[in-house]
């Protein structure tokens, strides 16, 4: 049998569920709640004033007794708060004014005076709540939570100053912790910014007004004002952002009622950094009191090329702002902001708000271009080019040693030389913090010079082929029969065949040759479009000499070449032109080309294929009918090898 208790005192109801301890399910906090949201529907000027300070205690009891970090309430306690704004605001009597003011100023979430680390489910909270005030139009009650959250900025999340201390740890911990609470201000300020937007969309152009003018202290500080304009350009390139992941999806983080599908999230950030320019022309009225101070200066230039590039595609958008709002009348006339006119900002000796960013792209653009002159290489890329260039250098020269004649060759030859290659690149490949990353800086240029080494070996071995059939892959073994290939006399060098089955067709032909005596040439170390699935058969003592020569002292000193491998005699290196004058001088004017920010790059070495004079080469291939034009040879046309 179920035990019912009937109170016939509201008071003696609330008393009852104040002394029980709540579970999981916070059935006694809900209990409360009901409690007083019949209150609210009837006034119960006592029943509310009674749970108003108990749910205050409740909030502040769960923030002290919570663990170290953002702190996240029950979902009980989120939407208590949402149906009590969503109440107080529908009944406009004076009775629940305390309740109300105590519902929206954001004490129960955040507190007053003490720190609280705020968690994203109670800033996505503080947005709604917000959202019903806009949407409601209490404004009042919209400049209640401002004042409250200017206070909280001042106690609740005041700077920390490391406090000075020898010991090497205990200073790292003051410094860890000093950053992360400079992010939590910046993360407080954002939530601000969007608040800001909110209202400029809406139109809540007094509020803005009023919000602008409180403070908190003598002389006037606006803790949720920026008051630099490189902290206003900062927070609008960051909404302006489309790859800040941080704000994505932004309709998440701040949603704004009646903007809806794909165009919201761009719409919402537009919205957001008009206020943000807004801020800018804020700063126009303030004055100083401290001598000296001016508000409205020429922004800092970054010093990363890669943020200044940032900066010169995005203040045109802030330019546009400005304008925007400049035309903007009402608003002007409302924030008595219409006074910022050309001729005032002359007679103020301030530059107009679009001139300014004008200006300051200009600047920028100076700024980034002096910088592609001046700006250092970076050791560790120029190092990099240079391990990279030799490792792929090394592994072709490697490939090409099979090809090389054990006996050296000192009468009736030729020489095909074969040389390295020198090309321009933007220095900025080779600088840090630049607006474009080179991925293949440090290797281009050597993959692009073995690529025309491929060609280059493959056309002079090519020059020295005196027969050549090409057979369909039946005719193959017969037409390998008609060479008389001799192993003991003849070398065979493979292109493109499988290894395998070449062993087993010159078996099936008669030709015992040990796979060690088969010279293959790897995929990548020939052009397949001169030699595709051939083999090619020359006199073992016509083998080419493969000679690595060392370059004239000279070029070296010319080019400032350093010896990137001495097996091979390959040489490098990287020179900044800005800084070798003579050699820009030498290269003169080049069409397209900004010596000045270009560096030099250098790939150089004597490779020679060294041939006797009387050299003859037979190529026998299979016939590809999808690749090859014509007809291909009957293995009856196959001569043996004189």
């Amino acid at each position: 049998m179920a035990l019912i208790l009937v109170y016939y005192s509201a008071e003696r109801l609330i008393n009852h569920f104040k002394a029980r301890s709540d579970n999981e399910q916070h059935v006694y906090f809900r209990s409360l709640a009901d409690i007083l949201y019949v209150a609210i529907k009837k006034e119960d000027e006592s029943v509310i004033i009674t749970l108003t300070s108990e749910f205050g205690i409740r909030f502040a009891r769960f923030r002290q007794l919570a663990p170290p970090g953002p702190v996240v309430y029950p979902a009980a306690f989120y939407d208590f708060q949402y149906k009590v704004i969503r109440d107080t605001i529908a009944n406009k009597s004076a009775k629940i004014n305390a309740l109300r003011f105590s519902a929206t100023d954001g004490t129960w979430l955040l507190g007053s005076f003490q720190h609280t680390e705020i968690s994203v489910d109670t800033y996505r909270w503080l947005w709604y709540n917000l959202l019903l005030m806009v949407e409601s139009d209490s404004d009042n009650l919209i400049l209640g939570y401002w004042k409250m959250a200017d206070q909280y900025m001042t106690f609740g999340l005041d700077k920390i100053r490391e406090p000075f201390t020898n010991d090497a740890a205990q200073q790292e911990l003051n410094r860890a912790e000093a950053l992360k609470r400079e992010e939590e201000r910046k993360r407080f300020l954002q939530f601000h910014y969007a608040l800001g937007g909110l209202l400029l969309y809406r139109k809540k152009y007094d509020v803005i007004r009023r919000m602008f003018l409180f403070s908190n202290s003598t002389p006037p500080r606006y803790e949720l004002l920026p008051e630099s304009i490189n902290t206003i350009i900062e927070a609008y390139l960051k909404f302006t952002s489309r790859f800040d992941m941080e704000l994505w999806p932004i309709t998440a983080k701040y949603p704004f009622p009646e903007m809806e599908g794909t165009a919201a999230d761009e719409a919402i950030r537009d919205r957001i950094a008009l206020y943000l320019a807004l801020l800018l022309l804020r700063l126009y009225t303030l004055q100083s009191p401290y001598y000296g101070v001016k508000y409205v200066i020429q922004p800092a230039i970054p010093p990363s090329q890669a943020d200044k590039q940032v900066y010169i595609d995005n203040m045109l958008y802030l330019v546009k702002d400005l304008q925007q709002l400049l035309g903007d009348h009402e608003l002007l006339k409302v924030l008595e902001y219409d006074i910022i006119n050309p001729g005032w900002c002359v007679l103020n000796n301030k530059p107009y708000p679009p001139k300014l960013i004008e200006d300051f792209i200009q600047k920028l653009k100076d700024a980034f271009a002096l910088q592609e002159m001046v700006q250092e290489m970076v050791p560790e890329k120029v190092a990099a080019f240079k391990t990279s260039s030799t490792d792929i250098l090394t592994q072709r020269f490697t490939q090409l040693g099979v090809l090389g004649n054990a006996t050296p060759i000192t009468r009736n030859y030729q020489d095909n030389e074969l040389r390295g290659t020198r090309q321009l690149m933007d220095k900025s490949a080779f600088a840090a913090n630049q607006a474009v990353h080179n991925m293949n800086y440090d290797t281009f240029l050597a993959e692009g010079l073995m690529l025309q080494l491929k060609q280059d070996v493959a056309l002079s071995i090519q020059s020295r082929v005196s027969t050549s059939y090409l057979v369909r892959k039946a005719d193959f073994v017969d037409a390998l029969k008609r060479l008389n290939i001799k192993p003991d006399k003849h070398s065979i060098i493979s292109f493109g065949l499988d290894n395998d089955e070449l062993l087993k067709d010159l078996a099936a032909a008669g030709i015992s040759l040990p796979e060690r005596d088969l010279i293959v040439m790897p995929p990548d170390a020939f052009d397949s479009r001169i030699f595709y699935r051939v083999i090619l058969v020359l006199d073992k003592s016509k083998l080419p000499s493969i000679l690595h020569l060392p370059l004239p002292q000279e070029l070296i000193a010319k080019y400032h070449l350093e010896a990137y491998s001495e097996p091979f005699n390959f040489y490098g290196s990287v020179i900044d032109l800005n800084a070798d004058p003579v050699l820009r001088a030498q290269l003169g004017n080049i069409p397209g080309v900004d010596l000045d920010k270009s560096v030099l790059l250098t790939l150089d070495y004597r490779l020679v294929l060294r041939w006797y004079n009387d050299t003859a080469i037979t190529q026998l291939g299979i016939y590809d009918e999808f690749i090859q034009k014509g007809f291909p040879n009957s293995h009856s046309d196959v001569k043996p090898i004189s």
